[in-house]
């Protein structure tokens, strides 16, 4: 009753405050521009399959698209929060009858909002509903404003498979595609994707300033990007991307994946018994998964890097795990691209770090809100001052310069 009553209040305020000056400015708009200023949609009206029709202000915006619907929540047909909007045919959560009414903001569209990528619609919907609860709600409505204020949710209908930044070419993939695609060129043998890299902000500046990277990011096989930030960028640019891609939430599935295809890894990075320890996480975790190697990357790497290139390939493992950091580890896997009879090589930057433990990952709610780097900059303040307080609003500004750059010219981000 608690969160009812709250509900109501909520959206009996937002809608004197902000429907109806909403509502007023969009029809102002698109009567000069001769357009319709609502839109309707048919939509799932309760976990039984019923259906309704609701009503949509005619803008790209999300927040203000969606003002109408405080007033189904008032009429008691939808909440505020709980599981999502559906279309009619579409899959419904497996929840209790408790939460049958659909509503506007949902841990799903937090998700797709960030491109997290880490878990199915159904599942994520049914174990917040499960739990559902008024402080619960007023955090997901947080959340999710904040979410909306700087990413959208995905609602392009055909997406470009390759998309384009500063002149670096990457991928336009779900992490369930990516895992396929590395997995898939591990089991088909000798060259497979040899060179496979991860793109954040920090790598796009860096590639700015340093030719040699860039150069060794030109050569790689496939790029994938790599946090909130280049989702931001691609939302700048109007070329949506599907997920984020990031080497820490696609690790547990690339696993469990060679786990199952009967595929073997090699752990190359990190300090002294970080990888060992990555190795003793991940068996436990996926019985019968091979990892066939490890190696620490605290070597001299001109004296050394032909008796590890020797071991790996003595091991030979169909996928090969590099964790030096950026630029080396990208500079390295290039230099020794020929040497190396490893179907596969991903470079992962700090990815061992987190699954031996020795670094903490940022809490699941701030990576809900595409926030993790804040987690990251509490934790080492000024090894990561640069890279996030100067480095984010730098990556920024030139992806806006880059943005103008191809209106200009009437190109496209889009590959």
């Amino acid at each position: 009753m608690a969160r009812r009553i709250c509900e109501y209040i909520l959206c009996l305020l937002a809608t004197l405050s902000w429907l109806l000056p909403l509502a007023v400015l969009v029809l102002l708009i698109q009567c000069c521009r001769r357009r319709p200023w609502l839109e309707r949609e048919r939509v799932v009206a309760n976990l039984s399959g019923g259906e309704m029709t609701v009503w949509y202000l005619s803008s790209s915006w999300p927040l203000v698209r969606w003002a109408p619907l405080l007033l189904w929540v008032l009429a008691g047909k939808m909440s505020l929060c709980g599981w999502g909007l559906r279309k009619p045919g579409e899959a419904l959560p497996a929840i209790a009858s408790g939460a049958a009414r659909p509503a506007i903001f949902s841990p799903w569209l937090l998700h797709q909002s960030t491109r997290m990528g880490i878990a199915d619609r159904e599942s994520v919907e049914a174990a917040f509903c499960a739990s559902q609860s008024l402080r619960g709600d007023l955090s997901l409505l947080l959340r999710c404003l904040f979410a909306l204020l700087f990413f959208s949710p995905l609602v392009a209908p055909q997406l470009s498979e390759r998309l384009e930044l500063f002149g670096i070419p990457f991928a336009n993939s779900t992490q369930a595609e990516a895992t396929a695609a590395i997995v898939g060129a591990a089991a088909s043998g000798a060259r497979g994707l040899r060179a496979v890299f991860f793109v954040n902000p920090h790598c796009f500046n860096l590639a700015n300033a340093r030719e040699d990277y860039r150069a060794a990011l030109l050569q790689a096989d496939r790029i994938y990007p790599d946090g909130s930030g280049v989702v931001l960028a691609c939302r700048m640019l109007n070329t949506p991307l599907k997920e984020n891609v990031n080497g820490t939430d696609l690790f547990p599935r690339l696993c469990r994946s060679a786990q199952e295809q009967g595929r073997s890894l090699y752990l190359l990075g990190g300090k002294p018994g970080i990888a060992e320890r990555v190795k003793e996480r991940m068996t436990g975790e996926f019985p019968g998964l091979k990892i066939v190697g490890t190696q620490h990357g605290y070597f001299n790497f001109e004296e050394d890097s032909a008796r590890v290139i020797a071991a790996v390939n003595a091991a030979q493992p169909d996928i090969l795990l590099v964790a030096f950091g950026v630029p080396l580890q990208e500079l390295w896997l290039i230099e020794h691209r020929d040497e190396l009879r490893v179907p596969v090589r991903l470079a992962v930057g700090g990815l061992f770090d987190f699954y031996s433990g020795a670094i903490r990952r940022a809490p699941l709610w701030l990576r809900e809100m595409g926030l993790e780097w804040v987690f990251r900059l509490m934790l080492e303040p000024r090894r990561m001052f640069r890279r996030y307080v100067i480095g984010n609003p730098k990556f920024l500004l030139a992806v806006w310069r880059y943005g103008r750059r191809l209106e200009r010219s009437g190109g496209n981000a889009a590959g």
